[in-house]
């Protein structure tokens, strides 16, 4: 059977990293303008953002070369999958007219390898052990955010909107907030 060829117990350690890195986010470390990827600013987080996509997009091609080495049929796409990529395509063909392109092409991009990287780890490793993945990065950035509380507390609290002072733990900055109004990558 040609899928136990690709399937293993467990995953690399760097497959693991870039599952954990995607899952996560690399931190911010900072607060940025929400604008400041509009305007085309770089710096050193953006450009490490940059790298843990383009190191996970080239995870995705080795994977499915290593398909088409083999010569075995690449992964089937349910249809919710397959939804998801139709939508994709749709936003990277309004990507040209948008006020930012290169931003919206990065995070359509994003979208993509995201996707293309969950259906190959599952295929590969198997749902049990993404879920142990899952399961292990959810407690580690618990974890994080807890040691953060107190050698960092910079890093893990923040001011509320009827409190100035530094009072809800959130570990916005150790982490990449899942909130709508801060899902952007770069801010």
């Amino acid at each position: 059977m040609v899928r136990q060829r690709f399937t293993r117990r467990s995953s690399s350690f760097i497959a693991t990293l870039l599952f954990f890195l995607i899952f996560s986010g690399p931190p911010r470390l900072r607060i940025r303008d929400a604008e400041a990827s509009l305007r085309g600013e770089v710096d050193w987080v953006v450009i490490l953002h940059v790298v843990v996509w383009a190191f996970a997009g080239l995870w995705v091609l080795y994977q499915i070369w290593k398909h088409l080495q083999a010569k075995s049929l690449l992964p089937h796409f349910s249809l919710p999958q397959k939804l998801g990529l139709a939508m994709t395509f749709c936003l990277a063909v309004s990507a040209v007219i948008s006020r930012a392109p290169v931003l919206s092409a990065f995070k359509i991009y994003q979208m993509v390898v995201s996707l293309l990287f969950m259906q190959l780890f599952v295929e590969r490793f198997g749902p049990k052990n993404c879920l142990k993945k899952i399961f292990w990065g959810t407690a580690l950035l618990c974890g994080i955010i807890a040691v953060c509380a107190f050698l960092a507390p910079d890093l893990a609290w923040i001011a509320s909107d009827f409190n100035p002072d530094p009072s809800r733990l959130t570990g916005l900055l150790a982490r990449r907030e899942q909130c709508p109004h801060l899902r952007s990558f770069f801010y």
